[in-house]
């Protein structure tokens, strides 16, 4: 399975570990992708599709230019996958693995891959995470599908149509990648998940740069957020209520994990 690892040209340190780790996953082809760089004297094209105005109406702050970046370089592996035609991983350069475990991990989304679209490969936080058991899997893991998507997006298998789903709904950038794909409503893709995954993030530190989370807000800035949040958190509550109706397979009883 095509393994795409997304890095800076500028980072090769952060490249060179997560290769490392890599090749002990034997049924991985690894390819670097070269991430976009938001901080070049030559913009990549994909960050002229950041929206400052809409992006702060949603958010409620500016993006920081890291994030574009991030979102660009995501963005750059869907169209890959979309390219070779096949089903691949994505990962970011920051990673850890438990070999033994995440080789068992990787077995099972080559199995699942096709059905499922869009699995993510890493361990959770300890905060409630609201899914349920799809599938046991053996090895202790379990084949998730989650009520509420996890941030962050160090690694994943994808398949080409829904790398076409999310490019789709990618012509401008108006949240941060990850609440992009927490936002089921937008691209009508399910999240599923693999766990314990057996990968972490967190090795290096964050190649994203400071976000303005505490700046003053407005009173229309609050609202504006406000009124975002409730459109997401309504509409990602209707489309998982739909899918858990029409698709058998997303219908298992559901349980909550710390």
């Amino acid at each position: 399975m095509k393994a795409v690892v997304i890095s800076l040209e500028s980072k090769i340190e952060r490249y060179k570990w997560t290769r490392s780790q890599l090749k002990q996953i034997p049924s991985l082809a690894i390819e670097k992708l070269s991430a976009v760089d938001a901080r070049a004297d030559n913009p990549h094209a994909l960050m002229g599709r950041y929206n400052e105005q809409r992006f702060f109406n949603l958010n409620g702050r500016t993006a920081a230019p890291g994030e574009i970046g991030c979102y660009a370089s995501h963005y750059l592996a869907w169209q890959r996958c979309v390219e070779l035609n096949e089903p691949i991983v994505v990962f970011e350069d920051d990673i850890q693995i438990d070999a033994q475990l995440f080789n068992h991990t990787i077995e099972a989304a080559k199995a699942h891959i096709a059905e499922c679209g869009y699995i993510r490969l890493e361990n959770y936080s300890k905060k409630r995470e609201h899914n349920y058991t799809v599938a046991s899997l053996g090895h202790h893991q379990r084949l998730i599908r989650h009520i509420k998507t996890p941030l962050c997006m160090t690694a994943y298998a994808i398949t080409p149509s829904v790398a076409k789903a999310f490019i789709k709904k990618s012509n401008e950038f108006l949240y941060p990648v990850d609440v992009f794909m927490r936002n089921i409503w937008i691209h009508k893709k399910p999240t599923y998940g693999i766990t314990p995954a057996g990968l972490t993030g967190g090795k290096f530190d964050s190649a994203i740069g400071t976000r303005n989370f505490k700046h003053e807000k407005t009173v229309k800035t609050k609202a504006f957020k406000l009124l975002s949040k409730s459109r997401d958190v309504a509409f990602n509550g209707l489309y998982n209520f739909t899918y858990a109706v029409t698709v058998k397979k997303s219908r298992p009883t559901f349980q909550r994990h710390r």
